[in-house]
């Protein structure tokens, strides 16, 4: 684990000024691995939600998707709608559990092609996750502004294609647990009542075309939604092993790695570059990604200079790692792929020796997971 003067003299190598290596050292600090706090690996049993959510899919089937989850998630029976969430209806009816019935309000949500949803279980790295899957860019939108605005009309990007909803109560869970248990025991265990998911929609990765990408539209958008459901999927990965999903640059080159990698034999570092703009660089993308993940507050505009630089020498750094373990070939390796690159901050991957303390890692996760196999 590095220690804070050499993390200070790795910053050293892209700039001597105190005051922006001081900034960068907050940016690149790991919140996966923190100071020397071990790791150790554990198979993870799919969440309480997973048994609920299997039941939702097998009466999909019978009713369909839109009619199923709006019958059991409360915000599907709300429009979207202005101030809807200072509403006493919404409030009673989202944070106390009371039936929408006799609600003037719970008009329920506006979908175009409501029948064209999709709704699945993924076996991710970290436990079977729901998924649904909006084709249509109206519905998606109306979904996500529906489970993360609290059915606000708020801006969403043209660009924004998955979200990650977690923390969502379900009163359905929630009252199924109550049957079995004492109420403060339940309401003190958040995974028996509340719920994560992954909303997709299918539309080009990071906002690149088709054409930008050398590739076939309908190719191009199918692989968008693989990396897309991969990347949100990294991000539930650290979620469930680390309790860690940040706006940082670190988060995103880990899930951009693990979405690229489904859909190519081998990280493509250019694919990657290309995504948050700096495909060009030095020149920046108007539109690139990268911008969003400037911390909070944003770094300064020469901290954001520098953070260039070490994204990009971080991403060719894992290219050449991941060429060097060749193509994937299990679950237990993607698992310590991804491991390796937690375990390392932003500059450490960028840094001169990154090839090699990518690799160093991944042999010592390798080896503690055999380890451990062999003696479960």
């Amino acid at each position: 684990m590095e220690t804070k003067v050499s993390k200070y003299n790795r910053l050293r190598f892209f700039t001597p000024e105190d005051d922006l290596i001081d900034e960068l050292l907050v940016y690149t600090e790991n919140s996966f691995f923190r100071k020397n706090k071990k790791f150790e690996y554990q198979n993870l049993e799919d969440e309480p939600q997973v048994a609920t959510w299997g039941r939702y899919i097998e009466e999909a089937k019978s009713i369909g998707v839109f009619r199923t989850l709006k019958k059991y998630l409360v915000q599907f029976q709300f429009p979207i709608q202005e101030n809807i969430s200072q509403s006493e209806s919404y409030k009673n009816a989202t944070l106390k559990g009371i039936s929408t019935t006799n609600m003037p309000l719970a008009t329920g949500l506006i979908l175009q092609e409501p029948n064209k949803l999709k709704l699945s279980l993924y076996p991710s790295l970290a436990g079977k996750i729901p998924v649904i899957i909006a084709d249509n860019r109206f519905d998606f939108k109306a979904i996500v502004r529906s489970l993360t605005y609290r059915n606000e009309p708020k801006p969403m990007s043209d660009s924004m294609g998955a979200a990650m909803i977690q923390g969502l109560n379900n009163w359905n869970r929630l009252r199924e647990a109550l049957r079995s248990a004492p109420q403060k025991a339940v309401l003190a265990n958040k995974a028996l009542y509340q719920d994560r998911m992954i909303v997709l929609s299918r539309i080009p990765y990071s906002n690149v075309s088709a054409k930008a990408m050398n590739l076939p539209e309908e190719d191009w958008l199918d692989k968008s939604l693989s990396i897309r459901l991969e990347h949100e999927c990294a991000h539930y990965f650290t979620l469930r092993h680390f309790g860690k999903m940040t706006n940082n640059m670190h988060d995103e080159i880990i899930a951009d790695y693990m979405g690229i990698c489904s859909v190519l034999p081998q990280f493509n570092a250019q694919w990657f570059l290309r995504f948050i703009g700096l495909d060009q660089y030095p020149m920046l993308r108007k539109d690139g990604r990268i911008k969003n993940y400037l911390g909070n507050p944003p770094i300064s505009e020469k901290a954001f200079k520098l953070l260039q630089i070490i994204v990009k020498q971080a991403a060719e750094n894992i290219e050449r790692f991941d060429r060097k373990l060749g193509k994937s070939v299990d679950d237990q390796d993607r698992r310590c792929r991804m491991i390796s690159l937690c375990n390392l901050n932003l500059t450490e991957m960028a840094s001169n020796d990154g090839f090699n303390l990518l690799c160093e890692a991944y042999n010592t996760f390798q080896a503690k997971m055999r380890y451990a196999k062999g003696n479960s």
